[in-house]
């Protein structure tokens, strides 16, 4: 797994998703800014993926400093997306990849 891994350097796989207030968001257009961290999570039902978006808030002050941005990815609907941003009081950039396709594309790229 590790060794297909994006690397230092490796240009990831470029893709438009909807944030939690419907406006398209570039990949490659957040890179022109800066280094971009990518997490996923499944819902904001799922507890376990709560404690992690409440870990990556706290933690998104070294994120910054370290000059990166940070984007979530969900499968949720922009509603749903902006209700687990507003409940878990997220500074980030929540994106909805409705039926995980972009998920599914860098799973297969890097994980198979």
């Amino acid at each position: 797994m590790l060794e297909k891994a994006l690397k230092s350097g490796d240009k990831a796989p470029n893709f438009t998703l909807k944030n939690a207030l419907n406006k398209s968001v570039y990949l490659y257009s957040e890179l022109e800014n800066e280094p971009v961290f990518l997490t996923w999570h499944r819902d904001g039902w799922c507890p376990y993926c709560n404690v992690t978006l409440h870990y990556l808030q706290r933690k998104l002050p070294e994120f910054q400093k370290e000059g990166a941005t940070l984007i979530a990815l969900t499968p949720e609907l922009s509603d749903n997306s902006l209700n687990t941003s507003e409940k878990n009081n997220l500074e980030f950039t929540v994106l909805s990849d409705v039926g995980n396709v972009i998920g599914k594309e860098y799973s297969r790229l890097y994980f198979n």
